[in-house]
């Protein structure tokens, strides 16, 4: 349970933040009795974002009943059925500029000009204080606005997700509450807003550069606990106060690293990810002996990923003998020996999906970290021997990889995967022949469109419309022309409330938005793919679809 703070404690801080510079007795009496010392920093800023965040939900929340002629309690119990009738389900926002709403499934959706995006579930009861982690995370990485607390939180990919840690503690601490979505609580509340007008000052003086401001923002910064980001700061103002503030910095980055390890070693799955993330957060050497623990343990699992996207990130060549390692141990075994083993040890779904997508995404890495002229004839032939098996939904883009290496059988896998029974492999597979663009690819597409629209024929009919190849374009409008209307679902009028709306089956939405999902993918597909392609093959330049 946090401490209390009383107003006058807060008051007295600030009134001598204004009138007084710090003295070298003022950082040590901080570092001794720091005004709030129960939480972690991080814990702090997580408190202090979070009443913010609420603050701006109930905005939302009032916007939508006063402007939009909703109610956020039929809206949360009644899904679509619930949204206010005579208004569209997205539209600009009254009477606030730039801003455009968006309702779905029991809330609503603001996206700003800017890309801000302020995303609410309504609970049960219409009350907008539960916060979903997922859309906050989303707030985090598009507001162009954020405060020092924000800031701290905020972290670029695949960390942003880091913050859901402070979760662990300030629930047992009484501090938030909730499942899936969280809320505080009334002392979480009250202790956020005691000190918020600190962190609102540490905000302003974080924009100053004079000597006098800084020294502040340090002194505040240890009185609130936040001894690491105080240390980056005392490094311009004083040797001693530096040499003494980073010292209790180091202290705290030991106990954080023993918090998070000890999490770790109950092998809570639900928290590990945002363990290994915060972990990660403070620095690679305190996280690269864990991630290659992780890469290296069998059965593969949804850990293996969360740690390949953190040694991703370091973007180090240095770990690719690392990786070859553990590409041999984990891939599966082909050819008569294989089929044996998986008989013998046969492997659930979820692990089996879970190795797929390990496999192709640490061979991608690898490809990355090395080029035609560097990669070892050992390494190549590992790399063509895997790529070789069969990864299921995956296995489009392991055909890519193998493309890379193997032209030949590369392309045929690829193409196989056309006819995959897997729709999302086959989207892979027809985006990936249009990545390649080449007259042989463009073919390949050309005659699936025209043979049928099911199983493969309108995912190549799609990707043709991306396309910028002649051929592709002239092939899309025959194709237009020979199956028009395929792509218009057909609603169902449904009547429930006195209320007469339209629904649409799955596969109906499916085909009607599968040109946009097929453009989102190609857009996706040439991030990540799209430079080894140029690496590997750089006569053949990946281009960006038509429209």
């Amino acid at each position: 349970m946090a401490e209390e703070i009383s107003e006058q404690q807060i008051k007295a801080v600030l009134e001598k933040a204004h009138s007084h510079t710090p003295t070298h007795d003022d950082f040590l009496a901080a570092i001794e009795n720091p005004l709030q010392g129960t939480l972690s920093p991080w814990e702090t800023w997580a408190v202090l974002c979070f009443l913010r965040h609420e603050r701006r939900q109930s905005w939302l929340g009032h916007i939508v009943q006063t402007r939009l002629s909703g109610s956020a309690t039929k809206i949360a119990t009644l899904g679509p059925f619930g949204y206010p009738e005579g208004v569209a389900t997205e539209g600009e926002v009254p009477d606030e500029p730039g801003w455009h709403y968006m309702f779905h499934g029991r809330g609503c959706c603001f996206i700003h000009r800017d890309g801000t995006n302020l995303d609410v579930d309504f609970a049960d009861d219409g009350t907008t204080a539960e916060i979903d982690p997922f859309f906050f995370t989303r707030f985090l990485t598009t507001t162009t606005n954020p405060s020092w607390s924000e800031i701290q939180l905020r972290h670029g990919p695949p960390l942003e997700n880091a913050w859901h840690f402070e979760l662990l503690h300030l629930n047992e601490a009484k501090l938030v509450a909730g499942k899936w979505r969280f809320y505080l609580t009334e002392e979480g509340r009250r202790l956020a807003w005691r000190l918020e007008p600190i962190a609102d000052e540490i905000h302003r003086l974080a924009s100053m550069e004079d000597e006098c401001g800084r020294r502040k923002l340090c002194w505040l910064l240890i009185l609130l606990n936040d001894l690491v980001s105080a240390a980056k700061m005392a490094e311009n103002i004083h040797p001693e106060v530096f040499s003494m503030v980073q010292a209790a910095a180091e202290e705290q980055i030991q106990e954080r690293q023993h918090s998070i390890r000890k999490k770790l070693s109950l092998h809570d799955r639900k928290n590990f990810k945002s363990s290994l993330e915060a972990l990660a957060l403070l620095g690679r050497e305190y996280v690269q002996p864990e991630v290659a623990r992780i890469l290296l343990k069998k059965p593969v699992g949804p850990e293996h990923h969360s740690a390949l996207a953190i040694l991703a990130s370091w973007d180090d060549s240095a770990c690719v003998p690392m990786m070859m390692v553990i590409l041999r141990r984990i891939a599966p075994s082909s050819g008569r020996w294989g089929a044996v083993l998986r008989r013998l040890l046969p492997m659930s779904a979820n692990a089996v999906r879970s190795r797929n997508g390990l496999v192709v995404g640490i061979c991608r890495w690898i490809l990355a970290k090395l080029s035609p002229l560097t990669i070892s004839p050992q390494q190549l032939k590992l790399l063509r021997q895997v790529l070789a098996s069969d990864y299921s939904a995956s296995d489009a883009k392991a055909g890519f990889l193998l493309y890379l290496l193997a032209p030949a059988a590369g392309f045929k896998k690829i193409q196989m995967k056309l006819r995959s029974r897997i729709p999302l492999t086959r989207m892979d597979a027809a985006v990936i022949l249009g990545l390649l663009g080449n007259d042989e690819s463009i073919a390949v597409l050309i005659d699936l469109a025209q043979a049928e629209p099911e199983n493969g024929g309108y995912e190549s009919a799609c990707m043709l419309s991306l396309s910028n190849h002649p051929r592709a374009k002239a092939a899309w409008a025959n194709w237009q022309r020979r199956n028009d209307g395929y792509d218009e679902p057909d609603a169902h009028e449904v009547e429930y409330a006195g209320r007469k709306l339209k629904t649409w089956r799955m596969d109906d939405l499916l085909r009607a938005n599968m040109p946009s999902l097929m453009k989102g993918t190609y857009s996706g597909i040439v991030r990540e793919y799209g430079p080894l392609l140029l690496k590997w093959n750089p006569e053949q330049v990946p281009g960006p679809p038509d429209h």
